[in-house]
């Protein structure tokens, strides 16, 4: 049986996250969109995404991800996601299983959001 795990996708994520969540659950990394091998930039299914507890997605900015492969990576799948928005202040919000964050927080509060995402993810 497979151990259950966060994803953490993006290309500059704190070590600090990682090592924040390692202590309480499996951490997998994914590059992105900026990964060549990414299948939901070809707009095909992520294995790694479908099979995740949750997922944390570290976003360029607020205006970009609308239309990427991140956003794609978000939605996908029954479990709940977290997006971290770089450079940006964005408080934390919570909502029927989706979570915003902005990276000025830190990784502990992306934790917390984590957290709360898990708790309560409808």
């Amino acid at each position: 049986m497979n151990e259950p795990y966060v994803l953490i996708v993006g290309r500059d994520v704190p070590r600090e996250l990682e090592l924040a969540l390692r202590g309480a659950i499996h951490v997998k990394r994914c590059g992105g969109a900026a990964s060549r091998m990414c299948p939901e930039a070809h707009g095909e299914r992520c294995e790694l995404r479908a099979n995740a507890r949750a997922a944390i997605v570290y976003l360029a900015g607020e205006h970009e991800f609308h239309s990427s492969a991140e956003w794609a990576c978000l939605t996908a799948g029954p479990s709940p996601s977290v997006a971290v928005l770089e450079g940006s202040e964005h408080p934390s919000h919570a909502r029927d299983g989706f979570a915003l964050v902005g990276s000025a927080w830190g990784p502990a509060e992306v934790v917390a959001t984590l957290a709360r995402v898990l708790e309560d993810p409808t």
